[in-house]
């Protein structure tokens, strides 16, 4: 049986969880591709331009963990080049409901639980043993993080993030932009664009979610 190639965007620490994963999948990562501001002659590594040489129809994988990132790359790529693929990776680990749907692009990592109806859009980052109740949607460009959880019927907005070992309570909303802190609870709606932390949570400031992902 031969292996599926894919492609890879970015030369982190997160590439190496789809390297992981792919090798779980019976994927073969055939090359990684960085921004010039990013490329060291001295590695393999090629630069992004190079993406848009690649064959009709190859298979891509964004692995930036950063949201705005993740999306203002994606989008260049398939503006220049919309024949590319840019298929889910999932890792074998995840329980996944039948009614469920998880869209191109998105990463979910070890031991995961996508619910009933619960709907994953595109380029969505779920991160190791994250829980995505029934009915609950994540929303394109967003990040669940390690150990968190979005209760039954949730929100989880575009560019939005929820740090690690946090919650959502059920029917709650985290709007467009926003960030809920690590091992904080929320029992209310978060509005757009800020950061709340604490149990419960509570407003701490104003979040550039285009700046401030990793300064949680």
């Amino acid at each position: 049986m031969v292996s599926k190639r894919l492609y890879v965007i970015g030369y982190g620490a997160l590439s190496q969880e789809v390297y992981d994963v792919t090798k779980e999948l019976d994927w073969k990562v055939s090359d990684y591709y960085v921004e010039d501001k990013y490329f060291n002659p001295s590695t393999t590594v090629k630069v992004l331009d190079q993406v848009f040489n690649l064959p009709t129809s190859s298979s891509v994988f964004v692995a930036i963990g950063r949201n705005f990132e993740r999306f203002r790359i994606s989008q260049e790529i398939m503006a220049k080049r919309p024949d590319l693929l840019f298929p889910p990776l999932i890792h074998p680990s995840t329980q996944i409901a039948s009614s469920a749907t998880i869209g191109q692009g998105s990463l979910v990592l070890r031991n995961s639980t996508i619910s009933s109806n619960a709907r994953i859009q595109d380029f969505v980052l779920v991160n190791n043993n994250a829980l995505v109740e029934h009915d609950s949607k994540v929303l394109e460009y967003s990040s669940v993080g390690p150990k968190a959880s979005l209760l039954g019927s949730t929100t989880l907005g575009k560019f939005s993030f929820i740090g690690a070992h946090s919650c959502v309570l059920q029917t709650r909303t985290v709007g467009e932009g926003s960030a809920l802190g690590a091992m904080s609870l929320l029992t209310s709606d978060l509005p757009s664009e800020q950061l709340w932390i604490g149990i419960p949570a509570r407003f701490e400031r104003v979040f550039d979610y285009r700046e401030d992902i990793y300064a949680l």
